[in-house]
């Protein structure tokens, strides 16, 4: 039976899908910021997220988000200059893994059910036309249109559509055997009836998937536990653990890279595999086609964070210095129905058994290690798996069992042990990039400069301002960051939305060798004085206006702010104005409030304008 907690669940992880894209900068400020998007829009957007990375088993937001080929997402969302008519597919995906190219057509209503749990769920979700609207798509894909022949049939030769035909056609001509699927996947009871399923895998010889409400409910809920490994690892790389004498145990232990690789693939026979003494042959014939099994990841609290800085770090030590992998990283930590562990008599190592395992921390380098293999295997396999031998990981496998109680968790109470081990590895207080590089030489030399000038500059989070007791100024690493990347880097749109970008991807654009401290100093104390004149005002405070305000007096030529010149009240008047004008003609009758003006990046096009006609009139 299905219904209103079913449609709340599918509506919450839709809208949690949407979040993650968001985050990651997949989904732009543009669409989120607009004054006109509900959380039903939202939820629309998360809903493709949610399901295709169901589907494919990719948690990679980027990639998902090239698979939807949806006009309004499309348009409307990713602002495409070409509108193109997605002929009823809104997403693709080429499984090849299993030789099948699914299809994907959504509805997602969402407001049907409103505020009751008695409010009933619509039976049929593609009704009419609906049912029929992919059959254009489904003409062009199988009349096999050659890329010049999409392009003159779609009149244009971009965009997702065109890409997704393209794509799947190469996949075609390359493969001998394949299977088309078509889903239509609604959150209604029955998003097509038996009539017209049969009809269109009839006329078109493909097969033809409905995914209701309660087959969305059920893969949400769904937990796969199943998942189990053996391992051979020197006796002496091998330490017990017991809570008490009669509890289970635990074990911490050693491995290389390529056995963490082996035991957490989709392969079973690879998994199980302990032989002795694998040669590199051998190891490249495993590892040349290996994938992740995702369900071992099912209780690690936290989703795939992509190509992030840190990943990418990962990446780069398995390639560069793949003996330091141990000391760089902190190590993976499994939970397992049961950890055992037995000796054979006359071998020096000790065999592991990990039955129903999961990976509840670890999971980033899990997944970046993979990345290594997937980015490296074709150009350089050796290298691979010299890397992959030659790089070893600290694990923690703990025997927790699945109880019934020991296997729920819901949302503000967590029950197992598993569980509270997954919570607990995972909830340490998060380190800023900046902290990353609070003892770089370049940042101890500024702070000893800047409190030689009046400045404490607090490179540590946590430590206490000594100045504010004596009246002085104490700056932080991200404020000093911003007023560089917004003025002398004449980029004042990157220092909010991008701010976790200063010390990751801007980091050396920023801080380098050409790094004038006293131009730091010089803009830090026209910044105070911008900061002071609009407190004076009555403004509520605002570092992105106040850089704002400093980047266009540098840009009117109206004072050398990175020089020891002094400014007046009436030059930041100037400021002051031109900032206003761009207020008004950004986004002109939209009811904006101005910080949400400047979150905008586009907003810096409306200042660059403004700063023109100044300079015009001037």
């Amino acid at each position: 039976m299905i219904g209103w907690n079913d449609h709340l669940l599918v509506g919450k992880r839709s809208l949690r899908a949407y979040r993650e894209a968001y985050d990651f900068g997949v989904i732009p400020d543009s669409y989120e910021l607009d004054n006109k998007r509900s959380d039903l829009d939202r939820k629309r957007i998360g809903f493709y997220f949610l399901i295709l990375e169901k589907m494919s088993g990719i948690s990679d937001v980027e990639v998902i988000s090239k698979m939807i080929i949806d006009t309004h997402y499309r348009s409307a969302v990713l602002k495409e200059g070409t509108h193109v008519d997605d002929m009823g597919v809104d997403a693709y995906y080429i499984d090849k893994d299993n030789h099948v190219i699914k299809l994907f057509n959504f509805k997602y209503r969402g407001k049907d059910v409103k505020n009751s749990p008695n409010d009933k769920i619509k039976k049929s979700g593609f009704k009419g036309n609906d049912a029929y609207a992919s059959f254009k798509f489904l003409q062009v894909l199988l009349n096999g249109l050659d890329s010049e022949g999409i392009a003159s049939f779609l009149g244009t030769e971009s965009g997702g559509v065109f890409n997704a035909l393209q794509e799947i056609n190469e996949y075609r001509y390359a493969e001998e055997e394949f299977s088309i699927e078509l889903y239509f996947v609604s959150d209604d009871e029955m998003p097509l009836t038996p009539e017209e399923r049969k009809k269109i895998e009839i006329m078109y010889g493909i097969s033809v998937i409905p995914i209701s409400l309660k087959e969305i409910s059920d893969i949400l809920v769904k937990v796969k536990r199943d998942v189990s490994a053996k391992l051979r690892v020197p006796i002496e790389k091998v330490m017990p653990y017991s809570e008490t004498k009669l509890s289970s145990n635990s074990y911490v232990f050693t491995i290389s890279l390529f056995d963490l690789v082996r035991i957490t693939c989709r392969d079973k026979d690879v998994r199980m595999d302990v032989s002795p003494d694998l040669s590199d042959k051998k190891c490249l014939k495993i590892i040349d086609d290996i994938s992740l099994e995702s369900a071992v990841l099912h209780d690690n609290v936290r989703g795939h964070l992509g190509k992030t800085s840190y990943n990418k770090g990962i990446v780069d030590t398995i390639l560069t210095e793949p003996h330091k992998f141990f000391m760089y990283n902190n190590g993976i930590t499994i939970t397992a129905k049961d950890v055992d562990c037995g000796y054979n008599p006359g071998t020096p190592d000790a065999f592991l058994y990990l039955e129903h395992f999961q990976v509840v921390n670890g999971g980033q380098t899990l997944r970046s290690i993979y990345t290594f293999i997937e980015d490296n295997i074709k150009d350089d396999p050796d290298g691979v798996i010299s890397s992959l031998r030659g790089a070893s990981v600290l694990v923690r496998a703990y025997t927790v069992g699945f109880g019934e109680d020991g296997d729920f968790i819901e949302e503000g109470e967590v029950y197992s042990v598993g569980a509270r081990i997954a919570q607990y590895t995972n909830s340490q207080n998060a380190i800023r990039p900046a902290d990353l590089h609070s003892n770089d030489l370049i940042q101890i030399k500024l702070s000893k400069f800047l409190g030689e000038n009046g400045y404490e500059y607090i490179l540590k989070r946590g430590e206490i301002a000594k100045n504010k007791k004596s009246g002085g100024k104490s700056v932080s690493m991200e404020l000093v960051a911003q007023v560089i990347m917004a003025v002398s880097n004449n980029s004042p749109e990157k220092v909010s939305n991008d701010k976790r970008k200063l010390f990751t991807d801007f980091y050396d654009k920023i801080f380098n060798d050409s790094t004038k401290f006293d131009a730091i100093k010089n803009l830090l104390d026209k910044y105070f004085l911008v900061m002071d004149y609009y407190a004076q005002k009555g403004e509520r405070k605002s570092v992105q206006r106040d850089l704002y305000t400093l980047y266009i007096m540098k840009n009117i030529n109206l004072s050398e702010v990175e020089d020891s010149v002094d400014i007046s009240e009436s030059d930041i008047d100037i400021c002051f104005q031109i900032l206003s004008d761009a207020f008004d003609s950004f986004k002109p009758g939209e009811n904006l409030a101005k910080n949400r003006r400047l979150a905008y990046k586009t907003f810096k096009d409306a200042v660059d304008d403004q700063i023109k006609k100044y300079i015009t009139k001037k």
